[in-house]
């Protein structure tokens, strides 16, 4: 990333300025468990007790932070095939394909409203948008890491904050 690309006009600091958003973004997807109650009350199987708290769920609540559990492990198992990706398609298209499969996922849920639906939940809540997420979050990173060799460890740190930030902006 020295000579070749200086010479040919490329600002690295809009790599990092690109890898922030991407990072707030995706850092959203930490956020799933504030959908949980909505969900719930939305498949209207939530009884409340005089206080006003949760007495019953159906489904239970279990089979909805299930969906955030399924997309944790297909976001780590996203992970692994980041690097065969972005070396065959490049950083750009993979995070911009990623960036619509999580926009699209994120608007196919917004979409769902019935229990019988849960299982879609699974599939574009879960397996989709963990993937899409996976897959921005270590295809971003690592790249803006290549861009300043010289500050890894501290873009590090401060990218994951980022995307502790999206969390936050939610």
């Amino acid at each position: 990333m020295t000579g070749e690309l200086k010479s040919a006009g490329y600002n690295r600091w809009l790599v990092i300025l690109g890898t922030a958003l991407v990072q707030l973004g995706v850092g959203t997807f930490y956020a799933w468990s504030i959908f949980n109650t909505p969900i719930l009350k939305m498949f209207g199987k939530l009884a409340l007790d005089k206080q006003g708290h949760v007495a019953a769920v159906q489904p239970h609540l279990g089979s909805v932070s299930l969906i955030f559990s399924i997309g944790s492990l297909t976001l780590a198992l996203s992970t692994i095939v980041v690097g065969r990706l972005v070396k065959r398609f490049g950083v750009r298209r993979i995070t911009v394909v990623a960036g619509l499969v999580f926009g699209l996922s994120a608007f196919i849920v917004a979409q769902l409203h019935s229990p019988s639906q849960l299982w879609l939940y699974y599939i574009f809540a879960g397996v989709t948008l963990g993937a899409a997420d996976g897959i921005a979050y270590m295809a971003t990173l690592s790249n803006a890491i290549k861009w300043f060799p010289e500050k890894n460890r501290v873009y590090l740190r401060n990218f994951d904050r980022l995307l502790w930030a999206g969390v936050v902006c939610l």
